[in-house]
């Protein structure tokens, strides 16, 4: 009787999971475990009843006592005074006899009522407690859902330190990336300078964007941990508003139980008040019909006196017999017409009570109207409360879901951040690339320009020679020519000394060219670790923020019970 009740009183429970519901399971039930004082309200179908009750022990026991005790009464009375002399004793001993023999059974067995009672009293406690439970507590597919919920934050939680783990990884590769080409700008060119001032204003451009990037990315996070953390406070005001709800249509529900019982009482007062009424009337209509026989009687014995005394005074006279007879004839009408007007009375009187009756019944008519419309709208507020706590129930899964979307646009604010200091750090590399190609360029220029002087070399010393050798060749002719040429070739060789000398400066200045390049690198791959050390303490926080939100998260669902256990 119990689960018809149970499944009467929550059809929702025992229908089947939507789509995309998460089924009453083992880890549903474990939750709703965990709650405080809900181990002591289990439904008396739940628990085995005991052997006493099951076998009715107590019964049997009530019945072999009452026999075992009326045999030695018995026995008694047949031992001291013998059943023969019973009708010898008198009426007060006979009394006592009788209360001394019935009163301990009496007793025994009003032990046994109020102890079957106290059984039953308690097993009905135990059914509303039980149906109090599910109208009260959560459902197991809403502990589902916030367990479900919960699972999903940690995961996206692990996924977005996964994730600036990854970003610190590829900053440290990135770091060592620049040390490594650092150390290829020792061999630039005379033009390395100039282009190494604007690959440094480039870098400095970028590391101001990555640091901008990096600054917005953890503005962000903080913005989503605030609205994360606004959101939950606004889902934790939601459920206290629920609650209250909760508790208010509970007390509505009591004031409507009193009413109901209020209209039952007056019902029942009214019931009793017509009932009373239709005996007062049925006691004036038996009272008018014996009215109405008495005076039959009276006209039946008045007809006879009439009789008698026309039989007396037949010899008077012929006109006084005319006039007798006359006289009992108008007697007789009257007669019949009073029975007439006394069986119309009598009628008029049954359809009174008829009518009385027929309003008697439409008015218990009404009154059981009444009731059913009282229970409807006892039933109505009670899906009305269901339907509060379903709403309440969807709202706390809408924002766990605009929990996840948010947690998963926090996730892709990160993997955009990253892909961007992963774009950065390939333009670099892409610049280094392109400075080491134009180092390489200048080189080959150089060598070209080396060859060219050692070409010339050449063709001069040949040009030399054969000035030489017209010299040998012309005398002394030539010779101060030869003088002169001698002049000129030392002014040359001065002047590829002095070419030399300023190329060795050039080459110095290049060196620390590079050495200024290479410590504005260090200084930004210091920047560029300083910055990922402050995306991994936000990242850091943003964790810490979460973590904070589930454990708020749980307070409210502990706090939601715990109202809902006082309400």
């Amino acid at each position: 009787m119990a689960k018809q009740v149970s499944q009467q009183g929550n059809p929702k429970q025992a229908a089947a999971p939507k789509p995309g519901e998460v089924p009453a399971g083992g880890k549903a039930a474990q939750a709703r475990a965990a709650l405080p004082e809900v181990d002591d309200l289990l439904a008396p179908d739940d628990v085995p009843a005991p052997l006493y009750l099951r076998w009715k022990l107590h019964l049997l026991l009530g019945g072999a006592l009452t026999v075992l005790w009326f045999a030695l009464v018995l026995d008694f009375i047949e031992k001291s005074l013998g059943l023969g002399n019973l009708t010898e004793l008198l009426p007060h001993e006979v009394g006592g006899l009788a209360a001394g023999a019935f009163t301990p059974v009496a007793f025994l067995w009003m032990l046994i009522a109020f102890f079957e009672r106290g059984r039953q009293l308690r097993q009905e406690t135990a059914i509303l407690r039980s149906h109090l439970k599910q109208l009260i507590y959560p459902s197991d597919r809403a502990d589902s859902r916030m367990q479900e919920i919960t699972a999903s934050l940690r995961n996206q939680t692990k996924e977005l330190l996964s994730a600036s783990e990854e970003a610190a990884r590829r900053g440290q590769a990135l770091g060592d990336l620049i040390r490594d080409r650092t150390r290829d700008l020792a061999q630039v060119s005379e033009d390395a300078d100039l282009r190494a001032h604007a690959v440094a204003d480039a870098l400095k451009r970028q590391t101001a964007d990555l640091s901008s990037a990096s600054e917005r990315a953890a503005e962000r996070a903080r913005d989503a941990g605030e609205t994360l953390f606004e959101q939950a406070h606004g889902l934790t005001v939601t459920t206290d508003r629920a609650s209250a709800r909760a508790e208010d249509m509970i007390q509505t529900l009591k004031r409507r139980a009193e009413e109901l019982d209020g209209a039952a009482q007056e019902a029942s007062d009214r019931t009793l008040k017509a009932a009373e009424a239709f005996d007062r009337r049925t006691e004036r209509l038996d009272t008018v019909s014996r009215e109405a026989l008495a005076r039959g009687v009276q006209a039946d014995s008045l007809l006879e006196r009439r009789i008698g005394e026309v039989v007396d005074v037949t010899g008077k006279a012929n006109a006084a017999v005319t006039d007798a007879a006359g006289t009992l004839d108008h007697s007789a009408q009257d007669l019949s017409q009073r029975a007439e007007r006394a069986k119309d009375a009598a009628t008029e009187l049954e359809l009174g009570l008829g009518r009385q009756a027929d309003v008697l019944d439409a008015l218990g008519g009404r009154v059981s109207d009444r009731i059913s419309v009282i229970s409807s709208a006892l039933r109505d507020n009670a899906d009305a409360l269901a339907t509060v706590t379903e709403q309440a129930v969807v709202q706390a899964t809408d924002a766990g879901t605009r929990l996840s979307r948010q947690a998963t646009a926090i996730t892709e604010t990160v993997d955009r951040a990253v892909s961007r200091l992963t774009q950065s750090g390939d333009g670099l590399s892409a610049q280094v690339d392109n400075l080491h190609g134009q180092a390489q360029r200048v080189a080959e220029q150089a060598d070209t320009a080396a060859g060219n002087l050692q070409r010339a070399t050449n063709e001069l010393g040949e040009n030399a020679e054969r000035t030489i050798t017209r010299a040998e060749q012309a005398g002394g002719e030539l010779r101060g020519r030869s003088e002169d040429l001698r002049g000129v070739a030392d002014q040359a060789v001065e002047r590829l000394t002095e070419f030399g000398h300023e190329m060795a400066q050039r080459r110095n200045e290049l060196a620390q060219a590079a050495d200024a390049a290479a410590n504005r690198l260090a200084a930004v791959g210091a920047d560029l670790m300083r910055r990922q050390g402050d995306l991994s303490a936000a990242a850091d926080t943003a964790d810490g923020r979460v973590t904070g939100l589930i454990e708020g998260l749980r307070e409210t669902e502990t706090s939601l019970a715990r109202t809902v256990d006082k309400g």
